[in-house]
């Protein structure tokens, strides 16, 4: 996921984790229109929490960015990812009048565009079940000052120890008034809001080369320990379980990108260099790899599709969004251009 681009002070380990973190969620989201079932329809589940990883390399990269105000931060935040966003939901909406691809209407396009949907479950995942996840990241936008306050103010520990009670309390919140199965519920900023501290935290203390150095051992340890955690709770824990094992995905999950990391940056080096170059257009991969499946399904006219065709969706959308991401840096640049100079003297540059 591309649009919220990081300070150039980023490490490459960031940018590598936001193609690995995007390819697994889409093949995730691929696999699970084959229907599977028992172990092999839980597996595929690691793929989606890569939504955490990202979660996590947001805030690693807000905490880096520049110095400005808030109409500036949510001007340029909100063109790099409300320009594109609009311009794909847009283009569903025409496509979907034509072939009927979704049974949303003129009412939930209308949502994403005024950004109500995030607040009604019908409306959030309108277009495709994955676009819930830009209702989050807005919520991280509008709040990022109260956040970012916040953090400055506490010490490192106390900031993500406040970031986890937050989490925790919203996640027991949730389970409590029995809201767990509902998106607008369980995927709203505050569920992930220590991971997007914990990114912040990282990021102000310089501590990332620390743990991109830390024995591969470790690391393993780690992944498998999360991973078993998750499980657990997922099968052993009923409704709660399920509740509460992001937690443990999150360590799971970013320690097997950790471990891939390091795998492909003293090894195997096209790995590393391939998820790289796919976290430069990973914001329009996000935006269109539903619309290619969905398209490539009705033109061939598949009701069940095979492992085979989501391979050729896959291929499609990688490709796709490698356009899609020229067009659209084509167009904001057009935009910024369009601006006056005295705007552009205000704003500065683009970091």
């Amino acid at each position: 996921m591309h649009a919220p681009h990081l300070h150039p002070e980023r490490s490459p380990f960031i940018d590598f984790a936001k193609g690995f973190s995007i390819l697994t969620i889409v093949v995730f989201h691929y696999l699970l229109t084959l229907e599977l079932r028992g172990s092999l329809a839980q597996a595929i589940r690691v793929g989606g929490a890569g939504v955490h990883l990202f979660m996590f390399a947001s805030g690693f990269g807000l905490a880096l960015g520049k110095q400005q105000g808030f109409g500036q931060f949510l001007s340029r935040r909100f063109k790099k990812v409300l320009i594109p966003y609009y311009v794909v939901v847009t283009v569903i909406f025409g496509l979907n009048l034509l072939l009927g691809l979704y049974p949303a209407g003129f009412g939930a396009y209308l949502s994403h565009l005024f950004l109500y949907k995030m607040f009604i479950d019908d409306y959030n995942s309108s277009f495709g079940y994955h676009f819930w996840f830009i209702s989050a990241i807005i919520q991280f936008y509008l709040a990022f000052p109260l956040i970012d306050r916040l953090v400055r103010r506490l010490t490192p520990g106390r900031a993500v120890a406040t970031g986890l009670i937050v989490s925790l309390s919203y996640t027991s919140f949730v389970y409590l008034i029995g809201k767990g199965d509902q998106r607008v519920w369980n995927s709203f900023s505050l569920q992930f809001f220590w991971e997007f501290v914990l990114g912040m935290v990282i990021a102000r203390t310089r501590l990332l080369p620390a743990l991109l150095a830390t024995a591969w051992p470790v690391v393993l340890a780690s992944s498998l320990a999360g991973f078993a955690g998750m499980w657990l709770l997922a099968f052993m824990g009923g409704s709660v379980g399920r509740a509460f094992n992001d937690y443990f995905s999150f360590i799971g999950y970013t320690s097997a990108c950790l471990l891939v990391y390091k795998i492909g940056t003293h090894g195997i080096r096209p790995l590393a260099q391939a998820f790289t170059a796919i976290g430069s257009f990973s914001y329009s991969l996000y935006l269109i790899h539903y619309l290619v499946l969905h398209l490539y399904l009705h033109l061939v006219r598949i009701g069940q599709p095979r492992l085979i065709d989501l391979t050729v969706a896959l291929a499609l959308s990688l490709l796709g969004a490698f356009y899609v991401e020229k067009g659209m840096q084509w167009l904001l640049s057009q935009l910024d251009r369009s601006r006056p100079a005295s705007t552009l003297a205000l704003t500065g540059s683009e970091g």
